[in-house]
């Protein structure tokens, strides 16, 4: 499949350089430099990732995660200070809407979890209608159909979304995972640059629990999280906080972490948006942030009766809620603290 083959698959599918990057584990900024042509002989691996994407019969294996049912209120910040009356279906709202104001938008036929969108929205449960939202199993960033994803795991006899703690505690030393609803999603090795951000958001958290002598606990990845408490699930947070010690076991946190963190990676990027977006909602998180290296940007969602999310930009420093904003992580001097690595992942990516 050649480079105009695939710009012309990518106007038949309508995705943008973003969905693509998201499907295919590749960096945004290589994406529309190969299919821009500003890249002219992009890596074989590369180029394989992409066709995985954009190839004709691709794009048919994707795993349905249901939000449940919800209705939208629109807040005043959003709607040019005067307040939005009435409230109907997310998913009727979203048919009618291509702007990402209100954090999915529409593209290609599935919604899409927008971290840029501007201002705050509310999400509130309704006795009526389901919005969908459709993510594909990333495995090392490249998608697999569900035979292949079994076997990678080395557990016959079972298909994904019938997994079990049982499995998850038999997978290999080398291989690390989530499971996730019974689906088992491969962890990748994280970058330096991941690596650091993890350490230093733990690092203020854990420095201002001990100095204020509080209850809380920081935790950085990896740990086990039994988040629902049941056997098909187990996360690992890159960063967590646990407030009820009594969560805390000798080999798992079982129950809902206070607030967790996720740096985005290639491999993990439409987990930590949608999969894990949904099911730290449901089980109880109160703060969930998302860190965006490539784009410099942080989303925080806090969880109460409604979702409601802001996004910061990159020279921010964003406040914890769970500490009542008492704590606070100037990210302008950490992504100028790992800066010096960025030229670097620009050269492996071209």
């Amino acid at each position: 499949m050649t480079i105009e083959d695939m710009k012309q698959r990518k106007k038949q599918l309508g995705y943008t350089y973003e969905k693509i990057s998201e499907l295919s584990g590749i960096p945004i900024g290589t994406v529309q430099k190969v299919l821009g042509g500003i890249t002219k002989s992009p890596r074989y691996e590369t180029v394989q990732a992409l066709e995985k994407v954009l190839g004709k019969g691709n794009n048919d294996n994707v795993a349905v995660e249901t939000v449940g049912t919800a209705e939208y209120e629109r807040n005043s910040s959003i709607s040019g200070g005067s307040a939005y009356a009435g409230s109907c279906s997310l998913a009727e709202e979203m048919a009618s809407r291509t702007d990402p104001v209100f954090g999915y938008r529409q593209e290609g036929g599935d919604l899409v979890h927008d971290p840029k969108a501007g201002g705050q929205y509310s999400l509130r449960s309704s006795s009526s209608g389901d919005f969908v939202l459709r993510e594909s199993a990333l495995f090392y960033g490249v998608q697999r159909s569900a035979g292949t994803e079994s076997n990678f795991f080395d557990l016959p006899g079972k298909k994904q979304g019938e997994y079990t703690i049982d499995d998850y505690y038999a997978l290999p030393d080398e291989k690390r995972a989530e499971l996730i609803n019974g689906v088992l999603y491969d962890m990748a090795a994280p970058t330096v640059i991941h690596q650091i951000l993890s350490a230093e958001i733990w690092r203020v958290f854990s420095d201002h629990i001990r100095r204020n002598k509080g209850d809380c606990i920081a935790l950085l990845s990896p740990v086990d999280v039994q988040i629902k408490k049941d056997k098909k699930n187990m996360v690992q947070p890159d960063v967590l906080v646990v407030c009820d010690r009594g969560k805390l076991k000798r080999r798992v946190v079982y129950g809902a972490p206070d607030l967790t963190v996720e740096i985005l990676s290639k491999s993990t990027r439409s987990r930590d948006l949608i999969i894990k977006l949904n099911t730290y909602y449901k089980s109880g998180v109160k703060e969930y942030w998302i860190v965006d290296p490539d784009e410099k940007q942080i989303t925080v969602y806090k969880f109460d009766d409604m979702i409601q999310f802001k996004v910061y930009k990159g020279s921010a420093e964003v406040p914890v809620g769970i500490f009542h904003d008492a704590c606070s992580v100037n990210f302008g001097e950490l992504f100028d603290y790992v800066g010096f690595l960025e030229d670097d992942a620009e050269e492996e990516d071209s």
